[in-house]
């Protein structure tokens, strides 16, 4: 059947074909040939092979193939809703994450950080301004109306006399003696008087800074 023609439903199950010239009527047929002006009976299947009609076929396919899938892109952003979300809490987290980490590894960073400043207080010793500073902490030791002996290893005190050979005249203007005891090592030190003994180790203020550490990172 040509496209220019078209069809009308036909009580019975069958088609009556038109052509532009308007509807035809009936007329004979020639050896089973429908002929010019007959009215004739189409089957549907005869009538699925014109080309309008597959158009008509496949476009209604195209706008339900868009439908299914925006329907299915919408489910599956709902699927991927809690996926998302966990994603993002994650991401939020993982600064948490991390500094939990590090504090599982606190001892060995607290070991670094200890060892690091005791070499840092042992190179001070060479110098005269990290002499001076070691013996002000330990003249911070005692109350200031006090009086008495600071005992020194025999190493410092021959160190104090070759970088600082004032030092000794300063402090005995404050009533504080330095004197050499050789039970003590090279950083530690020793203050007395008559009613009280304070043992002094440059050390013990790195291990309170261990300990500030500590306390910090296990909040």
């Amino acid at each position: 059947m040509s496209e220019n023609r078209g069809v009308e439903e036909k009580d019975g199950g069958g088609f009556t074909a038109w052509s532009p010239e308007g509807f035809q009527t009936p007329s004979p047929r020639s050896e089973g040939k429908p002929v010019k002006g007959e009215r004739v009976f189409v089957d549907e299947p005869e009538l699925k092979g014109d080309r309008w009609l597959l158009a008509i076929e496949e476009k209604a396919r195209e706008e339900g193939y868009r439908a299914g899938f925006s329907r299915g892109l919408e489910g599956a952003k709902g699927e991927s809703e809690p996926f998302r979300n966990s994603l993002i809490a994650w991401s939020e987290g993982l600064s948490g994450a991390l500094e939990k980490s590090l504090a599982d590894h606190l001892d060995v960073m607290a070991d670094i950080v200890l060892e690091a400043v005791s070499r840092l207080v042992g190179e001070s010793l060479s110098t005269r301004e990290g002499v001076r500073s070691l013996v002000q902490k330990a003249i911070g030791k005692r109350a200031a109306d006090l009086s008495g002996v600071l005992l020194v290893s025999p190493e410092m005190e021959r160190m104090l006399d070759s970088l600082d050979p004032d030092l000794k005249g300063e402090l005995s203007l404050r009533k504080i003696e330095i004197q050499p005891d050789p039970g003590l090592g090279l950083s530690e030190f020793s203050f007395r008087t008559e009613s009280y003994s304070a043992s002094i180790d440059p050390l013990s203020g790195i291990r309170e800074l261990e300990m500030i550490l500590r306390e910090g990172l296990e909040k």
